[in-house]
């Protein structure tokens, strides 16, 4: 895996990920711990998280084809300088939680064009056969930084020194923009791009949504991740008032289990590459699914043994969640990118993006309301069974049997070959 650092470009884009991660960990640490001192709704907690994702449903899709249109490396630098003038802004209005939430659709207003021009830089700086070692060693950093981020947040949050907090991740998404200005992107703005420039936005826009819902082995990732994202974000919004309201964990434990789970997803994503050389990449994202539905189902005698052995079945528990972390990123991750025909990559994860967040609202929006009628416990248990239902269900269909890829080749030209079709029939 470590071994595609020897590739200068890849390394600076992997070190300016490092760097933005670890301020940006800390901050999404403390905009959860900032609301629940703000307010005692338990819907709180999954606002703060859905106003994250929201400006991906709005502006995902229309960000795509901007993406495989002009230089990526640039789009990721204006992103970054973007997101640090946000985080700056926070620092102001820290005490209010209304504007919190906006400054935060607006923070992930930048990821909305930085992660799909992200995505479509790593084909082009390394070889396809190593796009699953660069997706792990993406998935292994992001999980190492939230156990730095937290446990160093956790400690900042005893301090009280929040706006210093505020301050180093503004600073982290600068050094990352001055990274990137070190990374050289081959074709990063092809004469194949200029060509297409011709062609109106819109038009290039819906053959990047026709290709999406014609495709029936992208139209299967496109529901493992609809499905995965739904139940993880139902997952994800009880986490933090189980820990916080009915565990009552204090701001050292809080961030300690953050920290418990990276430390298993970092764990999980060197076992991942190793698991997908040996199991069919839909094969695993499966057993996943059902391994999380069942640790989903056994969180009520996980909460029964907390009151006889405080905090020890709780920490076993972040652990087995927290290992399957990369096992549904990877998996689909990697079959897309080697899949997808370099041209296309931003339209396609951009409209894919846009409608997945969807689901993941969804899931943060029912998560919370769940946790109000029936309790956190109760919700958690109800995403579980729907992983069960999910992974017993989606093997029986059309879309699961073909995401068999045997040869991405042959899967990059029959893209290309729907594309081709597409623009003859809009001529």
């Amino acid at each position: 895996m470590l071994s595609i650092l020897k590739l200068k470009d890849y390394r600076n884009l992997w070190l300016a990920q490092i760097v933005s991660e670890l301020g940006d960990g800390i901050t999404s640490l403390l905009i959860i711990y900032l609301a629940s001192t703000l307010s005692d709704d338990p819907l709180v907690y999954s606002f703060v998280l859905m106003v994250r994702y929201l400006p991906s449903v709005l502006f995902g899709t229309l960000a795509g084809p901007i993406v495989d249109r002009f230089s990526k490396k640039y789009i990721m630098i204006a992103a970054d300088l973007y997101r640090s003038l946000i985080v700056l802004a926070i620092i102001l209005c820290q005490t209010s939680l209304p504007l919190i939430i906006f400054l935060t659709f607006l923070l992930g207003l930048g990821t909305v064009f930085f992660e799909p021009a992200r995505s479509a830089t790593i084909p082009r700086i390394i070889h396809k056969e190593s796009i699953p070692e660069a997706v792990g060693l993406s998935q292994s950093t992001m999980m190492a930084m939230s156990i730095i981020a937290p446990s160093l947040g956790g400690i900042l949050l005893l301090t009280k020194h929040y706006t210093s907090m505020l301050l180093f991740d503004s600073l982290t998404f600068f050094l990352s923009a001055l990274i990137l200005l070190t990374v050289h992107i081959p074709n990063d703005v092809t004469n194949q791009v200029n060509e297409e420039n011709k062609q109106s936005y819109l038009n290039s826009l819906k053959e990047g949504l026709r290709i999406l819902t014609t495709n029936t082995l992208l139209l299967g990732l496109f529901w493992l991740l609809i499905a995965g994202l739904l139940f993880v974000s139902m997952l994800n919004t009880n986490i933090y008032p189980l820990l916080l309201d009915e565990f009552k964990v204090g701001e050292l434990h809080f961030g300690t289990l953050q920290t418990v789970v990276g430390a298993a997803g970092l764990l999980g994503s060197f076992f991942v590459t190793f698991f997908m050389r040996k199991v069919k990449a839909r094969n695993l994202i499966i057993y996943t699914f059902l391994f999380i539905g069942l640790m989903c189902l056994l969180v009520s005698p996980v909460a029964s043994l907390h009151e006889s052995f405080p905090l020890i079945p709780i920490y076993a528990w972040f652990v087995c969640i927290g290992f399957t972390n990369t096992f549904i990123n990877v998996p689909v991750n990697s079959l897309l990118l080697q899949t997808l025909p370099e041209k296309m990559v931003g339209r396609i994860t951009g409209v894919m993006v846009s409608v997945i967040n969807v689901s993941t609202l969804a899931g943060l929006y029912f998560g919370g309301l769940l946790a109000g009628k029936i309790g956190s416990v109760g919700a958690i248990i109800m995403a579980g069974g729907g992983f069960l239902i999910f992974a017993i269900i989606f093997p029986q269909t059309k879309y699961y049997k073909a995401l068999r890829l045997s040869n991405p080749d042959s899967e990059k030209r029959d893209i290309q070959g729907q594309e081709m079709q597409i623009q003859e029939a809009t001529k």
